[in-house]
């Protein structure tokens, strides 16, 4: 068992979405000047493949494919997905991108749980999802803070480190030996 390992690839999963989360409409405003009815428009197309994701794509995978092996790819696809939104030089080519973060969100936020429930004995499944949700908040705080200062050096920072803190979660998450 290697709680401290889960963990650490929960925080840094939190932290790198997080990045992208909150910085994400400062970068479609900065980057295309898009209003927040464009920008709700494209928050609604998110909406729509999680909504998919996860009443969907989600339950059919886990009765095909265990938890820890979907989460093998799961997170590194959206590691490298999350930057992809820097490539477009036009806003909706955006809205190709952003299913594959929906999908990639969605399916790895439920697995990872479910791989940390099965890391803890039925005694401390409780103190030990607790713990897990501790982390995911410190990974959502810290983000705002570190990212206001990364774009002040260039906008398309926070979406960057987002990206490549995903990615070391992954590194982590490949590292571990499970049970």
């Amino acid at each position: 068992v290697n709680l401290r390992g889960i963990f650490a690839v929960s925080l840094l999963l939190s932290l790198g979405f997080s990045f992208f989360t909150t910085f994400f409409s400062y970068y479609l405003m900065h980057r295309f000047g898009l209003t927040e009815k464009n920008i709700g428009i494209i928050f609604g197309w998110v909406g729509i493949w999680l909504v998919f994701t996860q009443g969907f794509t989600v339950r059919r995978l886990a009765k095909k494919v265990s938890s820890q092996h979907i989460l093998r790819y799961s997170i590194l696809l959206l590691g490298i997905a999350v930057p992809l939104v820097l490539l477009p030089d036009n806003p909706w080519n955006v809205m190709w991108i952003n299913p594959f973060i929906a999908t990639f969100q969605g399916i790895t936020a439920p697995n990872l749980t479910t791989v940390v429930s099965a890391q803890a004995g039925a005694q401390e499944q409780g103190e030990i999802l607790g713990i897990n949700q501790s982390m995911i908040s410190v990974g959502q705080m810290l983000p705002p803070v570190i990212a206001g200062y990364l774009s002040t050096i260039g906008t398309s920072l926070p979406i960057l480190a987002g990206g490549i803190t995903v990615l070391l979660g992954w590194l982590v998450y490949i590292s571990l030996k499970m049970k």
